[in-house]
């Protein structure tokens, strides 16, 4: 009689890690179901971080579970925000699953964002600007944003500039509409050469670039910038699911 081994596929079993914490993130972004779903969400997290050899098994059993929970959890009540956050931060999990756990119910964005800006002054005037920014969020999407903004600037200034930027958005409130509106607020100092600093949906400056101007100004601006989802980039947990390997 021969023997018969059982041999898991690193794609299958990357394939059901996927699908279950997408499973998993629709929970718990959604905010139904308690602690008791919580638990049982978790689970199969603990046992993909104890296990060595990163059995499929218990993923393909939580990603069932996880189905059967969604299924019984669409005419739940939403919990609030903050009891629901408490619940998550109660959890007896390893901190990776409790990070990630928060990121669902409670999620931010990045952006890596560049672009540029044309304007001119005299004492008060206003500048045009145009950004791009690849964006991800603690759900695993990714997104093209293109970001149109106003400003008013006000200061010493007689010019006409233009400038360069690249920036930073770290840990924005994440919004599920695909047209948001975000306030900023610029400083400029320029003489034919020059830098600015700006502040989006920030207290500090989270973005930094290079002025070139016909004459010279000390401004500061406000203004406000239009995010467009242009085009989603799909949906990738790789961070997250290092960070479950990192947690050994």
């Amino acid at each position: 009689m021969l023997a018969t081994f059982s041999i898991t596929s690193p794609t299958a079993l990357g394939d059901n890690l996927d699908d279950f914490i997408d499973c998993t993130s629709r929970i718990i972004h959604s905010r139904k179901g308690g602690v008791t779903t919580l638990i049982k969400l978790a689970e199969p997290l603990e046992a993909f971080i104890n296990n060595p050899d990163r059995n499929e098994h218990f993923i393909s059993e939580g990603l069932y579970e996880c189905t059967i929970l969604e299924q019984g959890s669409r005419l739940s009540p939403v919990a609030p925000k903050k009891n629901y956050l408490e619940q998550i931060s109660a959890l007896r999990v390893k901190p990776a699953i409790w990070e990630i756990f928060r990121g669902f119910a409670d999620p931010t964005y990045d952006c890596l964002a560049v672009g540029g800006y044309v304007g001119g002054s005299f004492m008060i005037g206003f500048n045009g600007v145009l950004d791009f920014g690849i964006c991800y969020s603690t759900l695993g999407n990714r997104w093209l944003e293109i970001r149109p903004a106003v400003e008013m600037t006000m200061g010493l200034s007689a010019e006409v500039s233009g400038g360069i930027h690249a920036g930073h958005d770290s840990e924005t409130n994440y919004r599920d509409r695909p047209i948001n509106l975000s306030f900023r607020n610029s400083m400029y100092i320029s003489a034919l050469l020059g830098f600015h600093e700006t502040s989006r949906d920030s207290l500090l400056p989270n973005t930094a670039g290079m002025d070139f101007s016909a004459g010279g100004k000390v401004n500061i601006g406000v203004g406000f910038q239009i995010n467009f989802t242009a085009f989603p980039l799909g949906t990738s947990y790789s961070s997250l699911i290092q960070k479950l390997i990192d947690n050994d």
